[in-house]
């Protein structure tokens, strides 16, 4: 399994401190992504792919494995890699030879992402809820609940629907 600490050894090792950061938890993502200027997620197991999607808002072409299911949303705006580092590289680098292709896959991406802006994601959402019969809510800690909690509270208002919710522990 790949750790921290492997990665860190790795980069060290390569002599590559001074071009690869691992920034670790970030609020203010979009300033880390408007400055990027490719965008990989080589998972090997991945939920939607939010990031991908974020990425994709700010215009970068991307590398992402077989394993985001958000692939299915963004043909033309990323090169499927699977999860071996020399096809990861190989996408890098078309991505960084072939400017057309950049340009291109960058504006599909910009594209794409206007889909899931934060009004129509809401559009969709509480037409699901309306669907519904309930809302679920399942969550590992405490704590984590008790920072959901009001988010779904407002749920609740929004669609009137009852609320199951558990704690595990």
């Amino acid at each position: 399994m790949l750790t921290k600490n492997k990665i860190l050894a790795e980069i060290l090792d390569k002599n590559l401190e001074q071009v690869v950061r691992l920034m670790g938890y970030k609020r203010d993502v979009g300033r880390y992504l408007h400055g990027a200027d490719i965008f990989i997620m080589p998972s090997e197991y991945e939920g939607f792919g939010n990031a991908f999607i974020e990425a994709m808002y700010c215009g970068l072409s991307a590398v992402i494995s077989q394993n985001v299911p958000a692939k299915e949303i963004a043909e033309g705006a990323c090169l499927i890699s699977s999860t071996e580092a020399d096809d990861i590289a190989g996408k890098i680098e078309i991505l960084l030879t072939d400017r057309e292709k950049y340009k291109e896959m960058s504006m599909v991406a910009e594209s794409i992402a206007q889909e899931f802006n934060i009004t129509n994601y809401l559009e969709k959402l509480l037409k699901i809820y309306k669907k519904s019969d309930f809302l679920f809510l399942h969550l590992n800690n405490y704590e984590a609940f008790k920072k959901v909690l009001p988010s779904k509270i407002f749920e609740y208002g929004a669609t009137e629907k009852k609320i199951i919710a558990g704690v595990n522990g």
